[in-house]
């Protein structure tokens, strides 16, 4: 872990399917305005996922609406809701 990364547990996390998790900031313990460039996702067991801060999700009138992060040597993808 760096210090511009968190740790969260798959558990936190919705798996809508294979490729994509969604999760609430104020769920996987983010402040308002946090938004690390790492996220380490650990499983119960097995190995756990690196993702990496992406790109914004912004509303039509430029509200921040989310923040997608990218699995590192992956395919999967983690939209993390600015709540």
């Amino acid at each position: 872990m760096t210090s511009d990364s968190i740790n969260v547990s798959k558990d936190n996390l919705t798996e809508e399917n294979a490729h994509l998790f969604i999760a609430e900031a104020s769920t996987i313990g983010l402040k308002p305005g946090q938004w690390p460039e790492y996220v380490f996702v650990m499983p119960k067991i097995g190995n756990g996922m690196v993702f990496q801060r992406r790109s914004p999700i912004t509303s039509p009138g430029g509200d921040l609406q989310a923040v997608k992060y990218l699995q590192q040597l992956g395919c999967a993808e983690l939209v993390v809701l600015n709540d």
